[in-house]
């Protein structure tokens, strides 16, 4: 809130004045928000001219607004993003930035990073000790099915999980990292370690029922039944598996797992966001994001980098999405097999359509101040809790205030149609009784 510039800001008198007009309302204001239920709070920044009141109910701020003297011009907090003048993969400018593609500028979510939420890599291992993700990874929580340890001696794996929580290169930098190890150093594997791979991650999320958890799986194979039905069992857990379209420029719906309805399938584009030239497609390929040159994790060295390409690639961008959207308070709740059909059904509403050549669903993050990310089901009370809902605006929740993208918006003209609507029926209702009491007289 701005207050007015008075030529006395700088003196006690005018704090005093500020502090005067608090006090003569504060008995008149609600004392907790009914929503947030947190304590209605005011900070009084005398030097700025700046007054800032957190959990304040609408018809509270109607008092400064009407106090045409004190108060010069009323705002909601947003957020404030950090910009970073180069992004380190073209993928992450991509799916982080604005909508108008690729301009080396990217806005970082600062409001949520991926934190409490658990994505697990079915990949080739992942390098422990590599300093993009080391200090995320659940090595008690982490398996393999090949070799003697999770370690990654292929480097798919660890690539994958720069890409999803890296912290210069990874979509959801506070992420959770999981490895379950079923491929091999040559990059492949057999069917029953993937869904050893998977049985391990539906028994951690058993174990522990408000973890949100991802899954992983760039990888496929022709058409497997027993593949397919392990995804949809874990699925139904509440797990939430992306699977990489495949690289055979074919329909995706002839491979496992990316042919599962519920599964969420990620084609690759390339810079010129046109479909890879090697990227499977069809009805299947529910979303597109980055797969063509990825630069991320290498597993030569504690820092080493690599760039592959794949849809592979693709994959994990749209987890690290999905880790962005799950954070944070969504973290506590559980989630049913219709959650997660939700969850993707979202995703692709609020991805960029008709992009490129091809004219693909481009995979775009879509979390920000002025967006609602609420899903339907059993994790319905996320919405009450993040999301002020006020004249079809959307108003989320930082720790203490209510935020939005753009100035407040009234029911400017709803309520007064409304208001109009009533007096106009007790008018008539009063007219028709006067009439009929007239006939009487």
């Amino acid at each position: 809130m701005t207050l007015k510039n008075d030529v006395e800001q700088q003196t006690p008198n005018f704090a005093r004045k500020v502090q005067q007009r608090l006090d003569s309302l504060y008995p008149v204001l609600s004392k907790v928000h009914h929503i947030t239920r947190k304590p209605f709070k005011s900070r009084f920044f005398q030097k700025l001219n700046f007054l800032v009141l957190e959990n304040i109910e609408d018809k509270d701020l109607e008092h400064f607004k009407n106090d045409t003297e004190l108060v010069e011009k009323i705002e909601c907090d947003f957020f404030v993003y950090h910009n970073q003048l180069k992004a380190p993969s073209w993928g992450i400018d991509r799916v982080l930035s604005s909508r108008s593609g690729i301009d080396g500028v990217w806005r970082y979510p600062l409001e949520r990073q991926g934190e409490g939420v658990h994505v697990f890599i079915i990949d080739t291992g992942v390098l422990s000790n590599h300093g993009e993700y080391r200090d995320r990874l659940d090595k008690l929580n982490s398996v393999y099915y090949v070799g003697t340890s999770i370690e990654d001696e292929h480097g798919h794996g660890s690539h994958c999980a720069g890409t999803v929580a890296g912290k210069t290169f990874g979509i959801a930098p506070k992420a959770t990292i999981h490895a379950v190890k079923s491929l091999d150093k040559s990059g492949g594997g057999s069917i029953s370690n993937v869904v050893s791979g998977l049985n391990y991650v539906v028994s951690k999320k058993l174990a522990n029922p408000t973890w949100p958890v991802l899954a992983s799986l760039s990888l496929g194979a022709a058409g497997s039944v027993s593949l397919d039905q392990s995804v949809l069992r874990a699925i139904r857990t509440g797990v939430v598996l992306v699977a990489a379209a495949g690289n055979s420029n074919q329909d995706a719906c002839n491979f496992s797992p990316a042919r599962v309805n519920e599964v969420i399938t990620v084609g690759a584009i390339d810079e010129k966001d046109d479909k890879a030239f090697y990227s499977n497609y069809g009805k299947c390929v529910d979303i597109w994001a980055p797969g063509s040159n990825i630069k991320s994790a290498g597993i030569t060295g504690p820092s080493a980098t690599s760039v592959l390409s794949g849809t592979s690639m693709a994959g994990p961008h749209i987890v690290g999405i999905l880790a962005l959207m799950l954070s944070k308070n969504m973290a506590k709740v559980p989630m049913s097999a219709g959650d997660v059909t939700d969850l993707r059904d979202l995703l692709v509403e609020m991805a960029t359509p008709d992009v490129g050549p091809s004219s693909l669903v481009l995979a775009y993050h879509p979390c920000s101040a002025a967006t609602s990310c609420c899903i339907s089901g059993s994790i319905s009370d996320y919405c009450a809790n993040n999301y002020l809902h006020d004249s079809g605006v959307f108003f989320e929740q930082s720790n203490d205030k209510a935020i939005i993208q753009v100035a407040h918006q009234p029911s400017s003209f709803l309520l007064p149609l409304l208001i109009c609507g009533v007096v106009f029926v007790i008018i008539v209702l009063f007219v028709a009784i006067y009439k009929r009491m007239s006939k009487k007289i």
